[in-house]
């Protein structure tokens, strides 16, 4: 994986304040949006499943399942992304059997809480869709 890293912020001492630890926060969130494909594709089917969910009128409880079930799954991308990162840095990219189960129950993780979201988005929508047609 070829990452195009930011300039080279070294700091020493902790976050001075709560802002500049947001900030910080923000930029992570960004740059792993800008370098992970599927975690920008999970952002993408947050925004389509939103839609429907305005377009459906779903309840109350319906939209805090729906918003649990993508904070699990954006964490879950996050985490597998760390999980890749901090594997290939310590490894040097160089293949480890250990590295390897590593990467792959992270993705394991992924993989689990999204078929647990595609079936939470069953549950909701096709009776929904069921009615509409």
């Amino acid at each position: 994986m070829l990452m195009v890293l930011p300039e080279n912020k070294q700091k020493t001492d902790k976050n001075r304040s709560y802002l500049e630890s947001f900030q910080f926060a923000f930029e992570g969130i960004r740059f792993a949006f800008k370098q992970e494909r599927n975690l920008r594709f999970h952002f993408f089917t947050l925004i389509i499943i939103s839609l429907a969910g305005w377009f459906f009128s779903i309840s109350r409880m319906e939209w805090l399942v729906l918003i649990l079930t993508f904070a699990l799954v954006i964490l879950m991308e996050m985490a597998n992304t760390i999980a890749e990162w901090t594997i290939d840095l310590i490894t040097n990219h160089q293949y480890h059997i250990i590295a390897k189960y590593v990467k792959d129950v992270a993705a394991g993780a992924v993989l689990i809480a999204t078929i647990f979201a595609v079936i939470i988005g069953a549950i909701i929508f096709i009776p929904k869709i069921l009615e509409w047609l």
